[in-house]
């Protein structure tokens, strides 16, 4: 440290307080002692330094520094700007995903929850039931039900240990009904999202699973459940056909 210039010092210790604020906001939401929303502008800060750290190594790179002060500014100046960039993508992405966080692979009858309790949209809900419907329909176009052959039982029972093995929690399991309800954590913020399996028979005795997965906080759950869904359904059906 002796041979850093006070002006990396300074770089150096705003990029420090940013990482700080990245790690500490979703931790300090998980453990329930912050809000997520707080959290949130936790990060909003943290990414805010990161960024200001990164704009001052500019003016650091022109200055006459000896090459380890100009090393360690370049060294910072990367830093901001990925951690910047990062959360600048992630955003971004955020935003490109529909403002929902109700996501089933059946539209006109989703599978209902008889264990769990899932949050219903608000009073002041930006969209109907037919916009929501299409926001999905647009958003995740490609999420359907999976068909197999296998009777009900046997797929119940295998979804739920598909969903054991992704990390969630059994709430609810009926095999013979076809129903399985389970809770997801995410391992940053510990949001909470719940999902609910139905597994139905055809005419032509094959099974149709069907998958719903709701988010307790937030108006929309940038692509979660919809990706859940899909790692669940595609694991499910790899499954089924190896046994």
């Amino acid at each position: 440290m002796a041979n850093i210039s006070w002006f990396s010092r300074i770089i150096w210790g705003g990029l420090l307080l940013a990482i700080l604020f990245l790690f500490i906001s979703p931790l300090l939401s998980k453990l329930g002692i912050m809000n997520f929303s707080a959290a949130f502008i936790g990060l909003a800060i943290g990414g805010g330094l990161a960024l200001i750290a990164a704009i001052v190594s500019v003016f650091g790179l022109i200055r006459p520094l000896r090459d380890q002060g100009r090393l360690n500014t370049f060294i910072a100046f990367i830093g901001g700007l990925a951690i910047a960039g990062f959360l600048g993508y992630t955003v971004l992405s955020a935003m490109a995903k529909p403002p929902i966080h109700d996501i089933s692979t059946d539209l006109d009858n989703k599978p209902q929850f008889e264990t769990l309790a899932p949050r219903e949209y608000p009073d002041g809900q930006l969209f109907t039931d037919v916009q929501r419907k299409a926001l999905q329909q647009v958003g995740y176009r490609k999420l359907k039900p999976l068909v197999v052959s296998e009777p009900v039982g046997r797929v119940t029972a295998a979804a739920a240990q598909v969903l054991e093995g992704m990390g969630l929690r059994i709430e609810a399991l009926d095999e013979p009904k076809g129903h399985v309800e389970a809770t997801d954590s995410t391992f940053w913020f510990g949001f909470k999202d719940d999902m609910v399996v139905r597994v139905t028979t055809t005419e032509g005795g094959r099974s149709i699973v069907d998958a719903r997965s709701v988010s307790r906080v937030g108006i929309g759950d940038v692509g979660a459940n919809a990706k859940r869904i899909e790692a669940f359904l595609d694991q499910l059906g790899k499954r089924l056909a190896q046994d």
